[in-house]
């Protein structure tokens, strides 16, 4: 069983068999050397002329009948017909793609009398009696592609069809999504989740725009693989396809930021004020790191007893070197008569400076901005297909 979904057909491998009485089909053993079965040509003796009705299959004029059925009738003494006969159909199915590739389809055969009537022919189908009717029926579970969740078969009552006896077979299959899981939504979490090395880059560099240029050129390129498996419709989006919309955004937005930190990183008038209260961030970062080395340099002097010998001989050079600085400040004091006034920073300088610090803490808020967006999407996307 396979389907073809950019033409939206089923196409199965079909097992027929087919019992009726014919009466006129009788006759004694006894005057025929005991014959009690024969095997009898189908355009020879009446057939049901039974056909698919929704079918999809171009080439043939009656998906059934003797145009689909070419095996030999059997036929016993009294008069039982057994038609056992192989055939290929292919059936109009409508898909929904809305949750591809986690989708469920549900699609359908149904068989009739193409002439016969009620009155004329009734359709019944054998009970089934085994608790595995997938194995009774001897039916393939599953391929490299779709697995069968379901399948029912019922008989269309009067209500329903009331000149023509039906009976219709139904199936629940389901896609099995590793391949796509594999192959296209996890390279593009990939790819979304590289756009934060452009935080990383320095601003000075120059590269950053041509690196989340490339990515989103990269999606794209998945985005149209993605589409040319699907149908050209517009009744449903699927849902794979809502995924690669959302990350292109992301990416698209990392790139107008991107943009945003480096004219703020080159900008030299002065700052608003409400921007560095965002220089905040970059005093938390710096705290952090000095907690660490600090607690690291801790556990280092209780480690070893031969570092406070050495930590002590260093104080006391230190106290020496302060002593020594002194006595040369003292005395170029009393040689020049007066100290060497401080360089001057200009205000532009500062303003720079600030602006600096405000593109390093940007590039630290959005970081982690777009690492939570892009993971709560791709969390939202499989969290959505594992309730399918």
């Amino acid at each position: 069983m396979t389907k073809h979904e950019l033409s939206q057909r089923l196409i199965i491998l079909f097992l027929g068999v087919q019992e009726w009485n014919n009466p006129y089909l009788r006759w004694d053993p006894l005057n025929y050397e005991n014959l009690t079965r024969i095997l009898v040509d189908p355009r020879e003796v009446w057939v049901p002329d039974i056909v698919l009705e929704n079918n999809a299959d171009h080439g043939v004029v009656q998906a059934g009948h003797v145009e689909k059925f070419r095996s030999w009738v059997r036929v016993n003494s009294v008069g039982q017909n057994t038609w056992l006969s192989p055939a290929t159909f292919k059936s109009k199915c409508a898909l929904s793609f809305k949750n591809f590739p986690f989708d469920i389809q549900k699609c359908s055969l149904v068989f009739r009398s193409v002439t016969a009537d009620r009155t004329l022919l009734n359709i019944d189908t054998t009970p089934i009696k085994n608790d595995d009717p997938e194995k009774e029926l001897n039916l393939a579970a599953s391929n490299g592609y779709w697995t069968l969740r379901s399948f029912e078969i019922k008989i269309e009552d009067k209500k329903q069809s009331p000149i023509f006896s039906k009976v219709e077979v139904s199936f629940r299959i389901g896609r099995k999504p590793l391949f796509f899981v594999l192959f296209t939504i996890v390279p593009c979490m990939i790819i979304g989740l590289l756009v934060l090395v452009s935080f990383f880059i320095p601003t000075e560099s120059g590269g950053r725009i041509g690196l989340c240029s490339t990515i989103l050129l990269s999606v794209s390129v998945y985005l149209l693989v993605v589409v040319n498996q699907l149908p050209e419709q517009s009744d449903e989006l699927p849902i794979i396809g809502v995924y690669y919309i959302v990350i292109m955004f992301e990416i698209g937005l990392a790139l107008t930021v991107t943009v945003v930190v480096m004219m703020a990183h080159h900008a030299t008038s002065e700052p608003p004020c409400i921007l560095t209260w965002i220089t905040v961030v970059n005093r938390i970062g710096c705290c952090l790191r000095h907690n660490r080395r600090k607690l690291h340099f801790g556990s280092t002097l209780g480690a070893s007893p031969e570092v406070g010998e050495r930590n002590t001989n260093i104080e006391m050079e230190e106290t020496a070197n302060v002593k020594q600085g002194k006595v040369d400040k003292q005395i170029s004091e009393d040689t020049h008569g007066e100290e060497t006034p401080p360089t001057s920073v200009s205000k532009e300088e500062v303003d720079k400076k600030t602006w600096e610090d405000i593109a390093q803490a940007l590039d630290r808020i959005f970081f982690w901005l777009f690492l939570a967006l892009v993971v709560f999407t791709s969390i939202a996307i499989y969290s959505y297909a594992g309730k399918l």
